[in-house]
């Protein structure tokens, strides 16, 4: 089942503070989608039953790295921080600038980056912001950046081209903080890429970013209208569309050393065509809180993920996972709901060791255990 593998591995992800959306095929049992209908809807909850949570379990014991010393996935939760580290820093040079020169005049100030590619071409930065009225202008432009990486035999080349428009401001909300607004939107044919045998193209009708430092802390938010990625080779074309993100990101202060960091996502919808037809993806008042503090950390999940063929679940932690200073989960509980009252429940049973149980009837007790996950070796402190 397609559903409860996606949420399984984003759920023991998270349990290792991280985050990963991710969208991948499998075979599954039942559903309660319905295939007519690619909408999706928290109307139609996915069947939690035997088989799917065996295929899910399979699943997650093959592609699963976290249980090794091997581990090459990249936490999507120490992405996020240091995105929010960046705009600290950003702002903060920011607000250093507008205290330090302060102009009688409209005056602007360019400020271009320019990057080779490692076989040629160039990514261009251009931004000018007036350092009276806070405006930013600029663009992106990419003039055929060739990019090298590592194919299965031998080295693939990887030719870009393309624009990204970018306007915005910076304004002062006092002495000591400011607020940062960026929007971002391709030209004409958007980005393009090719490897020589598949062709790329990524459309963004329109992106916006906000960034906000106050006393507490930073927020970031991000919407996003629509973002069209299509792959195109000679056999097929499969397009991928995303629309009406809506997402933030928030660091705060919080008294006895504590600190915070919370994502939300209030809205993000996949829609994925390929040759074997349409599906649509969605993520729905997902809220994840991670809290620092001398002992370790808290981590609390919430939020809905649908499928529009397998149906709907919703995810919570009806007691958080704890974290220890030692990077060791020790401690937590998290559900997984589908309909008629089926779930699937992860439940920290000793350090780094995981047991699954599921209710596939749905009269309250968790009648099946495929068994544990043994990932003492895992060490969470490799991913902050």
């Amino acid at each position: 089942m397609r559903t409860l593998k996606l949420v399984l591995m984003a759920v023991l992800i998270a349990c290792f503070i991280s985050v990963c959306y991710v969208a991948c095929g499998g075979d599954g049992g039942g559903g309660g989608g319905d295939d007519d209908d690619d909408t999706p809807t928290t109307n139609t909850p996915a069947i939690i039953d035997q088989e799917n949570v065996d295929d899910a379990i399979e699943f997650l014991d093959d592609v699963l790295p976290f249980c090794s010393l091997n581990s090459t996935v990249t936490s999507s939760m120490t992405a996020l921080v240091s995105a929010v580290d960046l705009a600290k820093d950003y702002n903060d040079q920011v607000k250093l600038y507008k205290a330090s020169s302060r102009r009688l005049q409209p005056q602007s100030e360019d400020d271009d980056l320019e990057l080779a590619g490692n076989c040629g071409g160039t990514l261009t930065v251009s931004l000018t912001e007036n350092d009276l009225t806070g405006e930013i202008e600029g663009s992106v432009v990419i003039n055929n950046l060739c990019l090298e990486v590592d194919g299965d035999t031998e080295p693939i080349q990887l030719i870009a081209n393309g624009t990204i428009e970018v306007s915005g401001s910076t304004q002062a909300i006092d002495t000591e903080n400011v607020s940062t607004e960026l929007t971002f939107s391709t030209t004409g044919d958007g980005i393009t890429l090719t490897d020589g045998e598949t062709d790329y193209s990524i459309v963004l009708d329109e992106a916006e970013l906000s960034i906000t430092q106050s006393d507490s802390g930073i927020s970031v938010g991000l919407t996003l209208t629509e973002l069209v990625f299509v792959e195109s080779s000679q056999s097929a074309t499969d397009t991928y569309t995303l629309q009406d993100v809506s997402m933030g990101l928030s660091t705060t202060e919080l008294p006895n050393n504590e600190s915070q960091i919370t994502l939300s996502v209030d809205s993000m919808t996949l829609q994925e065509e390929t040759s074997e037809g349409t599906t649509t993806y969605s993520l729905d008042d997902v809220l994840i809180v991670l809290t620092n503090n001398a002992g370790g950390s808290l981590i609390s999940i919430s939020g809905t993920y649908i499928d529009s063929q397998e149906g709907a679940v919703t995810v919570s932690t009806p007691t958080q996972i704890v974290v220890n200073d030692q990077g060791v989960v020790t401690a937590g509980t998290l559900i997984i709901s589908g309909s008629n009252g089926t779930a699937v429940m992860i439940q920290v049973s000793d350090d780094n060791t995981f047991v699954i149980q599921a209710d596939t009837n749905g009269d309250g007790v968790y009648d099946y255990q495929p068994g544990e996950m043994d990932c003492s070796d895992f060490d969470a402190d490799s991913l902050l």
